[in-house]
């Protein structure tokens, strides 16, 4: 069923058909102070990397973030899928771009286990990219995106927000009829911002709940899909 279309503001045009750049310089002051990780999950923050390792673990998560969005605005569903028992990685491209390093995200993937790779906004673009031919990748999440390179190797899911006015939805329709797999999943009340915690963005819509219930949503949807 084709998903509910929002009026939108076009993104700024640029070499690749659009501009996402979300500009978050910190998490936000209402990322949840009650969030702990389980029992023998390890956090290492590393120059390249912020990582979320179980002791044992079947599926490794590569998480690209938005565009000038800091990684550690995505810590809490980093935090939670970890605590769910899976590896989680949060790549910190050079200048917060991942455009910049498209192939980052490759080092952090693993052949033994289930390979899915996480991107927001410019970040889902570039997670396209990353699974873009790399029979490596088992799944592509985009998170208030949509691909710029045909998908037929990895099962895909798309979640999107009713008030995520950054989404250029002419676009998302037809990048979309590339991916052969496709599952869409639509947030009713959220926004683009909410798929992290980094506060409000210029430019975006007012979302009708909180950050942490979108966070919540998303983590659910992303569990359900990938079990």
């Amino acid at each position: 069923m084709p998903l509910p279309r929002i009026p939108v503001k076009t993104p700024t045009a640029c070499s690749s058909g659009f501009r996402w750049i979300d500009r978050a310089t910190s998490a936000a002051s209402n990322f949840p102070k009650s969030f702990v990780l389980s029992t023998g999950v390890e956090k290492t923050d590393t120059r390249k990397a912020i990582i979320f390792e179980p002791s044992s673990y079947s599926v490794n998560v590569v998480f690209i973030p938005g565009g000038k969005v800091v990684p550690e605005a995505y810590s809490y569903l980093a935090g939670e899928l970890a605590n769910a028992g899976m590896k989680v990685t949060i790549i910190k491209p050079l200048g917060n771009l991942a455009i910049l390093q498209p192939n980052l995200a490759d080092k952090y993937l693993e052949e033994d286990k289930i390979d899915v790779v996480i991107g927001h906004s410019l970040g889902g673009v570039v997670a396209s990219m990353v699974t873009h031919g790399n029979p490596q990748v088992d799944y592509l999440i985009l998170l208030g995106s949509y691909n710029i390179k045909e998908i037929e190797n990895a099962k895909t899911l798309i979640i999107s927000a009713e008030f995520d006015i950054q989404m250029n939805w002419n676009e998302y329709d037809e990048r979309t009829t590339t991916i052969a797999d496709l599952t869409e999943e639509m947030i009713e009340d959220g926004n683009h911002a909410y798929f992290g915690f980094y506060g409000e963005q210029r430019g975006d819509g007012q979302a009708n709940m909180t950050n942490l219930e979108q966070q919540e949503i998303v983590l659910q949807l992303i569990i359900d899909y990938l079990n």
